[in-house]
């Protein structure tokens, strides 16, 4: 994929991003950071937020060695158990 730079608020920038977000919610962008997008904009802004919280312990983690990355299955079961984590 061929890297060229849109400046901000430009026509060129918003087709970029929307070429690059395809199904997901969210983006980051080289010279630009975090893009998200939802129904509204609270749910945008939850996004964002979780989105810098990993971002910020995945470079913790980075900083002090290298983080073993999980398999997708082993995401799939960590997903599976945060998602009854309230519910104890």
């Amino acid at each position: 994929m061929e890297e060229t730079y849109a400046t901000f608020g430009s026509k060129e920038l918003a087709e970029s991003i929307l070429k690059s977000i395809g199904n997901y919610n969210a983006c980051l962008l080289a010279n630009h950071g975090l893009v998200t997008v939802s129904a509204n904009i609270d749910a945008a802004f939850a996004t964002a937020k979780v989105i810098e919280l990993v971002s910020r312990l995945y470079y913790q983690a980075r900083c002090i060695g290298d983080p073993m990355i999980l398999s997708g299955n082993e995401m799939k079961m960590v997903i599976k158990k945060f998602s009854t984590c309230g519910n104890l």
